[in-house]
């Protein structure tokens, strides 16, 4: 399916440090000293850019462990701990024009009482009730239920810009593996934070806090799965190198780098440094109009079938390997206009989800001896 688009027009100059967001992932299991550390790098934050810290608090309330020594709002937040609660939350905490927002914990998003897991898991069930061979088959449409709405989190959280810091619960995991045999064993991950991985790797830095590390990261592992998990970007490494831990003076040294100031990172030798006579100087640019090199027309290329049609298209595909029933509910809730260019399958789906509805009553006579 070819897309008309309208030509586009893209600008090119120097590019220069500005203010960012910081986004800070802590993870750790119990004990590790994820909330207290997150406190005391908001309070560090807040000397460099100064508001409220908001605390919004899925843990019961016990964040107001640590009511006496900082100074923060307390926001409690209780289940359905869905994404799109979480954007609600945090935007509710924005409107505040916070320092930071601390986030404790993330981990109710996915396993949590109405979160990610939840919401895919009810899908199914809807879906296939108790026959594991239909669930199995509807694993595709749970998932589809459940993304978007993590994606809209996501999307919508890095869109309010401010400074983030996400506590997530960890855990010890094992994961099935090919062995160089080709045979399927355990492999041990490490810890690893109960999360999206898609929406950790977005974190400016991610750390992860072993049991009573009384907040000093590890920063190496043996284990794969924690590896992969740790985020130490090189304008931070140099705060890092004595492995101190998370405190009030690495969150305000963090903070003036996000602000745009020097980088938190010693200077390597050899830098240039800005006003020093090897800085290259920037001329002035061009703005003469349609004579401006810097600026040109380029038409947008016509994309082949968008990721969102894609996944329609696979929605529907499953649905009908799964039965009539489902198949009609799937195809009557999809938007008329995102389903039209299947109009034409749409006779092959039905034909094949009949067939499925056949099979199942069929191998049903049997089982019961029918």
């Amino acid at each position: 399916m070819t897309l008309a688009h309208p030509q586009r027009v893209f600008t090119a100059e120097p590019a220069k440090r500005e203010r960012v967001p910081l986004l800070i992932g802590i993870a750790s299991p119990s004990g590790g000293g994820k909330t207290y550390s997150a406190l005391r790098l908001a309070t560090g934050i807040q000397r460099v850019m100064p508001g409220d810290v908001c605390l919004i608090d899925t843990e019961n309330r016990r964040a107001l462990h640590y009511a006496d020594k900082f100074r923060f709002t307390h926001i409690p937040f209780n289940p359905p701990f869905g994404p799109l609660a979480y954007l609600e939350a945090i935007r509710f905490a924005a409107k505040r024009s916070p320092s930071v927002i601390i986030v404790d914990s993330m981990s109710h998003e996915h396993v949590g009482e109405g979160g990610y897991l939840d919401i895919a898991e009810s899908t199914i069930t809807r879906i296939a009730g108790d026959d594991y061979a239909k669930r199995e088959r509807a694993k595709f449409i749970g998932w589809a239920k459940a993304g978007p709405q993590r994606t809209a989190m996501i999307e919508g959280i890095k869109q309010i810009g401010g400074n983030m810091i996400f506590c997530w619960r960890a855990k010890e995991k094992v994961k099935p593996q090919k062995n160089s045999q080709g045979r399927i064993e355990p492999v041990e991950m490490g810890l690893m934070p109960i999360g999206g991985e898609e929406w950790i790797y977005e974190m400016t830095l991610q750390c992860m806090l072993p049991p009573r590390s009384d907040g000093v990261p590890n920063w190496s592992s043996q284990h794969a799965g924690e590896r992969m998990m740790m985020k130490l970007p090189v304008q931070f490494k140099e705060l890092f190198a004595d492995n101190p831990p998370l405190s009030e003076d690495i969150g305000e040294k963090m903070a003036v780098w996000a602000a745009g100031g020097p980088t938190a990172a010693s200077p390597t030798r050899g830098a240039v440094e800005i006003g020093s006579a090897n800085t290259v100087s920037e001329s002035p640019p061009n703005t003469a109009g349609a004579g401006n090199p810097a600026i040109q027309t380029i038409p947008a290329p016509a994309p082949e079938e968008s990721e969102e049609l894609l996944a329609i298209e696979k929605a529907l595909s499953t649905a009908a390997e799964i039965g009539f029933d489902v198949f009609r509910d799937t195809w009557n809730t999809t938007p008329a206009e995102k389903r039209a260019p299947f109009v034409s399958r749409r006779a092959s789906w039905m034909r094949q989800a009949k067939e499925v509805d056949r099979r199942d009553r069929a191998n049903a006579d049997v089982f019961r001896g029918g």
